[in-house]
């Protein structure tokens, strides 16, 4: 029996070992995944000049990957903003950035088909409109003689008429797209983080009349749902 007693507050203590353990992760990726305590944490490293921890905070292929361009972004901002200035920043906005990640083409019944198909179909229902009789009419002498001259013969043509079969061409493309039935998956990929600091009184009319100092960082978002910094923006000095 006491043997049984061990044995169960063993367990217990594995069982709630891991539930805190899985609580501990799961607040772990929440914060890796909001991007304002991802941005107060880089801020946080900034201040105390840990450009070790800045740089695990910053992507690969980032040019902020150079200390010395790190070094200078935190000397610029501590030169500006009081010693207290971690009291006082403030995250003003949190903008996400969505990108297209993936398009998918149907037909008029709702059928997937291939882009060219879809654009095929599209052209057709574009050339009934009288729009598209409108730039014909505007453009397709220039566009003739560019398909004629410059396409099938390789010849030059005059810049004014390249320029008119150009504006024509992106025009009939302009009219295609509205037809072409298609979905878009759409994903946020990154976000523009703005910081606000409150600025050292010897400063304020001297580098920013408005008492606070703007700082941008751009943070992308990574597949597996880390985020990385690509860029930190800065005010020009006057």
């Amino acid at each position: 029996m006491k043997q049984f007693k061990k044995t169960l507050i063993i367990f217990g203590l594995i069982s709630l070992f891991l539930i805190s353990g899985s609580v501990f992760l799961e607040k772990f990726k929440a914060e890796a995944s909001d991007p304002s305590i991802f941005a107060t944490k880089f801020l946080q490293s900034l201040a105390k000049g840990d450009l070790g921890t800045m740089e695990k905070y910053i992507r690969d292929d980032s040019n902020l990957k150079n200390i010395n361009e790190m070094r200078n972004r935190r000397d610029f901002i501590a030169n500006h903003i009081g010693e207290e200035f971690l009291n006082k920043f403030k995250i003003s906005k949190v903008s996400p950035v969505e990108n297209i990640i993936d398009v998918k083409y149907f037909d008029i019944d709702g059928h997937e088909i291939s882009y060219m198909e879809a654009f095929k179909n599209a052209q057709k229902k574009a050339e009934l409109t009288q729009e598209y009789e409108d730039i014909v009419k505007q453009y397709g002498n220039a566009m003739k003689k560019f398909v004629d001259i410059r396409l099938k013969t390789n010849q030059p043509i005059d810049p004014e008429t390249e320029r008119l079969a150009n504006l024509g061409y992106a025009k009939l493309a302009e009219l295609n797209s509205k037809f072409i039935i298609k979905k878009e998956e759409k994903r946020i990929t990154a976000y523009r983080v703005l910081i606000e600091f409150s600025v050292r009184d010897d400063k304020k009319k001297e580098i920013y009349p408005y008492g606070t100092y703007p700082v941008t960082l751009d943070i992308d978002q990574i597949d597996n749902g880390l985020l990385r910094i690509s860029e930190i923006e800065i005010p020009e000095e006057e």
